[in-house]
């Protein structure tokens, strides 16, 4: 057996070994208990020198009272006096401070004692130290020092955040059975966190969020929708080019299945349920987190095939910024930020945005055989949106808070579907809130409380469709949500819980005269979680470390009659850069207002006695591995899921071509296997997904796979980065889709798209403190002419030009 290996605390220890690792054979050592409970004691020699050297063996006593504990070693012992059995990478964090320190003290009214004596730097608590490609994370003590135990040996890529700082991503160097040190200085950067900014964080057990951030994409991506089909299990369904809507799907959802918060409100549309990430564009956005999976335990409603977190934020203390966009399509893109510090100790921070986004959107493309085939040009796809918002946030020592205003104007053409397009349809919607979140606390105890109001109008209109008479609809809704929750640490068991709840209000000309116009829900929810490291094991210590989570959370919802009860269980393991993730979970998702009550006309009838869409467990297997093979990084990541879904609603017309919602049950499971790896000292990077998920029915009528599911699907992503310019690109296949329920007939074709983007800073007279960049992007640039939905097409190949201007104080 081969160290490193865990050796128990104050016990004597006897090394028998060979000569080759040392002229004495008895070397003494005498173990310490000076590290925190429940970790890898250290070894100390007591007496007799001793060498590393190849083929070394040697076999180590260790006397436990009645019990002799033996353990076989070759060649483990470094050549130092003192032999540390376990990688440890030891990192102290401190952080520039600009004004005076100001410690915390509960015992005053606003938690500040009297401000110290000027100092440049402080050691900075709470920090979250994290390893890039690795679920190992941790965080600083009180004196800023952080600990990263059991990573393999070899270079590591950390990461360092904290609220109100610069993040910084060094590398460090983990030496087998030694202990690496290292030092970091934070520099001022505030960001306002929401209510649900830790959520996804501390979720990650039970919940597998994958954290994504803007700054790590490429020129093509753009909005929330181009950035989550990135992650494997998502996939983005587009109703057109660029400026049309796009919902996402998660392990063969329907669109309402998938919830979207930002700044913890729902996205989702009132009437449908689904929500239109194409309307969220990233410069404002800090870092998106995906759940993929039944997540209503922790979520609740809507949640039934996962959850997307959209934090909004991270502008700098003192900024302004400027960019502009032009592209295919007639693309014509500009926005205007900026940031200010109030106040000298920077406790209070002013920012906002002002956008305008206008598309011409029309492009020719084919038409399918089985729609009769042929050339066509979509037409009256024309999007125009402006945005804003206006953000104050509050940092303290231990508690921040934001608020938030916002407002979109959004223009769209209606172009109809390919056998039915139309040139007058129009859809108009206006959509204002409010929203804010406070916090306090520390990562041992605290709570949040976070809350937004918001209100959307909506006219859709056509006064020439190609079919049935003119129309004009107008939908208003007005929303109000809220969410409060506590959390408290005591050594490596934690607990949270929270309460949370809205109200919506739905008026709508589309709607049945018998619809509900109000609908609220409530759901509590507890969550407990712990950690041991498996040294601990009294019979067969185990390197590495166990954590375990249990959630359940109880939802009442007016669309649904009882209570809905959704459990959650959770076990993952972590050994150096090896991950291995089982979960067990719930999820539902009640009907939308739309299949209850939409207003029966020609051809279209709603369904009142629709029952909500459940999983009653789903089972998810997450294995992964990172680590270093000489200047190679490589990662594996590995996904198995079954969660079979009661009651899936559908549309799908009967025998008399009336199209109405009905539910039926869905057999769901699938994988996706993940391969990359990265060479740090060339700046390459090149990484590969296969997913495959089969959606299929399980009922009399129908057979196969759920239309416009796709069962098998990939991407190949490569980059380079160099000191001045930044090389992407993504080649993405979908397969097979049907598009008639319980047939292959008309099934459409699979197919390849490629995109291109390069990055590189313009340069500007110095000694004005701008900086500017230039993204250059190019979608699909094979120019294959498919669609995703038969009566959907995409555009072809179209480019994009940014610049982008910023400058720091």
């Amino acid at each position: 057996m081969r160290g490193p290996f865990r050796l128990p605390a104050g016990r004597l220890c006897i090394l028998f070994s060979s000569p080759s690792f040392g002229k004495r054979t008895g070397t003494v050592f005498h173990s310490v208990s000076d590290s925190p409970p429940g970790l890898p004691a250290r070894a100390t020699r007591r007496r007799g020198p001793f060498s590393r050297r190849p083929g070394g063996l040697g076999f180590l006593v260790c006397w436990a009272g009645p019990v002799l504990m033996g353990v076989l070693a070759n060649g483990f012992l470094p050549a130092a006096g003192t032999a540390q059995l376990q990688s440890v990478v030891e990192i102290r964090v401190s952080a520039v401070v600009d004004g005076p320190v100001w410690p915390w003290d509960p015992t005053t009214s606003d938690g500040l004692a009297a401000p110290a004596e000027s100092l440049r730097v402080a050691p900075l608590p709470g920090v979250q130290v994290e390893v890039l490609g690795s679920p190992l994370s941790t965080t600083s003590g009180p004196d800023g020092r952080a600990v990263l135990r059991g990573l393999s040996p070899g270079s590591h890529r950390i990461r360092v955040t904290h609220i109100g700082y610069r993040d910084e991503v060094f590398e460090v160097t983990a030496a087998n059975g030694l202990t690496s040190r290292s030092s970091v200085t934070l520099t001022p950067d505030p960001v306002a966190l929401t209510g649900f900014q830790v959520d996804g964080v501390r979720a990650r057990t039970s919940a597998g969020g994958i954290v994504l951030r803007p700054e790590d994409a490429s020129a093509t991506v753009r909005t929330v929708a181009d950035l989550v089909e990135t992650v494997p299990g998502v996939t983005v369904v587009r109703r057109g080019g660029p400026g049309a809507p796009a919902t996402p799907s998660i392990r063969g959802s329907a669109g309402d299945q998938v919830l979207v918060l930002v700044d913890g409100s729902p996205l989702n549309a009132g009437l449908t349920g689904e929500a239109d990430l194409a309307s969220l564009d990233l410069s404002d956005v800090d870092r998106v987190i995906v759940v993929t999976g039944a997540a209503s335990a922790r979520y609740g409603a809507g949640a039934l095939a996962g959850v997307i977190l959209v934090e909004t934020g991270a502008r700098r203390p003192s900024s302004a910024e400027a960019s502009a966009t032009v592209g295919a399509f007639g693309e014509l893109t500009g926005s205007l930020a900026a940031s200010h510090t109030l106040g000298r100790v920077e406790r209070w921070r002013l920012s906002g945005r002002v956008q305008q986004e206008e598309v011409r959107g029309d492009f020719p493309h084919p038409v399918p055989d089985f729609r009769g085939g042929g050339e066509a040009r979509r037409l009256n796809a024309r999007s125009r949106a402006v945005r804003g918002h206006l953000a104050l946030t509050r940092s303290g020592p231990s508690s921040q808070g934001r608020i938030r205003l916002h407002g979109e104007g959004l223009r769209r053409g209606s172009p109809g579907t390919v056998v039915q397009p139309s040139l007058t349809g129009r859809r108009d919607e206006d959509r204002a809130g409010v929203s804010g979140s406070w916090e306090a606390g520390t990562t041992a105890a605290g709570w949040r409380v976070s809350g937004g109001a918001n209100s959307q109008e909506a006219h859709h209109s056509d006064p020439s469709p190609p079919f049935g008479p003119p129309y004009r609809s107008t939908t208003e809704i007005r929303d109000l949500n809220w969410r409060g929750e506590l959390w408290r640490e005591s050594g490596p068991l934690s607990i949270q819980a929270g309460l949370s709840g809205g109200i919506r209000r739905v008026r709508a000309s589309s709607l049945d005269h018998g619809a509900l116009e109000r609908v609220r829900d409530v759901g509590l929810w507890i969550e407990t979680s712990g950690e041991l490291p498996g040294a601990s094991f009294p019979v067969f210590p185990i390197p590495g470390l166990f954590r375990a989570s249990a959630v359940v959370r109880g939802d009442v919802h007016d669309l649904v009659e009882s209570v809905v009860v959704s459990p959650a269980l959770g076990l993952e393991y972590l050994n150096g850069g090896a991950r291995v993730g089982l979960r067990w979970t719930h999820g539902f998702s009640p009907p939308s207002l739309a299949d209850l009550f939409f207003q029966e006309g020609v051809l279209v009838r709603p369904n009142p006695e629709l029952r909500p869409e459940r999983v009653r467990g789903e089972w998810s297997l997450e294995a992964g591995w990172a680590g270093s093979l000489g200047p190679l990084r490589p990662e594996i990541q590995g996904t198995l899921f079954q969660g079979d879904v009661d009651g899936m609603i559908i549309w799908f017309p009967d025998h008399r071509f009336i199209w109405s919602p009905s539910n039926y049950d869905v057999r769901r499971r699938g994988g996706s296997f993940t391969t990359g790896t990265r060479i740090p000292a060339a700046g390459l990077r090149v990484e590969g997904t296969l997913e495959r998920t089969q959606v299929l029915y399980t009922g009399p009528v129908f057979s196969g796979q759920v239309v416009y599911r796709p069962e098998w699907q990939g991407s190949v992503t490569a980059g380079w980065q160099g000191e001045r310019l930044d090389l992407r690109g993504t080649m993405r296949r979908q397969g097979p889709r049907r598009s008639v329920a319980g047939s292959e007939l008309n099934a459409l074709e699979p197919f390849t798209t490629l995109d291109l983007a390069a990055s590189f800073p313009v340069p500007l007279p110095e000694g004005r403190g701008w900086e500017a960049r230039a993204d250059l992007g190019l979608r699909n640039a094979l120019d294959v002419r498919a669609s995703f939905l038969a009566d959907y097409p995409l555009p072809g190949r179209w480019w994009t030009i940014s610049v982008h201007l910023s400058r720091d104080p």
